[in-house]
């Protein structure tokens, strides 16, 4: 899927996504006042078992071109994303090569 409508429940408005690949999205958060958005997938198991995983941040109404970034162990599948404004984005990733630490990481855009 290469599009898709956000309908804000509280005021029944919509914004529609396009020319953006979520087909393989697990996670989805959009920030607080509906302009910008991350989708994010688990990924794939590479060679050495360790998940390598994506992070799609765009704009909804499509000003700039959504930005994916690619490697392993990029987020938190049990934590998410949690906005802080509505440019900067917060999530928990693995700061050792074996996951066994974990740190907060703010993305800005």
């Amino acid at each position: 899927k290469k599009s898709l409508v956000m309908i804000d429940l509280l005021t029944g408005s919509s914004k529609t996504l396009k020319d953006i690949n979520i087909e393989n999205a697990d996670v989805f958060s959009v920030n607080p006042d509906g302009t910008k958005a991350v989708f994010a997938s688990y990924g794939e198991i590479n060679a050495n078992g360790t998940p390598v995983q994506s992070v799609t941040y765009c704009t909804v109404d499509g000003s700039a071109e959504p930005v994916t970034f690619t490697e392993p162990m990029i987020f938190s599948e049990s934590a998410g994303f949690v906005w802080l404004d509505s440019s900067n984005v917060m999530s928990v990733r693995a700061i050792t090569a074996d996951g066994a630490k974990s740190g907060s990481v703010v993305y800005t855009f």
